[in-house]
């Protein structure tokens, strides 16, 4: 019984750890300052289509959140920003992309309005 209890508990830990605790080594970025002629980045917009629509950003490349597992390997091998709706989002994508092997180096949490 306590083993059971304790892998539920791992498992609780573990979830809660990738979904709120920030990712080290990636910070946050004004995206107006990102010049969009540097080709050696690209710009990962992660939220919905319909809140990405109605708030379009330059040269991104609009990939929601369920699509980013099937997608991930058409984006170049680039240094990324990721264009998230929230820390969640944030947090989750840029681990999944850096276990993939892309190389995170900043996010934009866009507003909601």
């Amino acid at each position: 019984m306590t083993v059971l209890l304790l892998v539920m508990i791992s498992l609780l830990l573990l979830v809660l750890y990738r979904r709120y605790i920030p990712v080290w080594g990636i910070g946050k970025i004004n995206i107006d300052r990102v010049s969009s002629c540097n080709d050696k980045i690209t710009i990962v917009d992660t939220r919905d289509y319909q809140i990405s629509s109605q708030d379009m950003i330059d040269n991104a490349c609009c990939l929601p959140m369920p699509y980013l597992h099937r997608y991930y390997n058409e984006l170049p091998n680039h240094k990324l920003i990721i264009v998230a709706k929230d820390r969640v989002d944030k947090n989750l994508s840029s681990r999944f992309l850096r276990k993939k092997g892309k190389h995170v180096i900043g996010y934009h949490v866009a507003a909601n309005e």
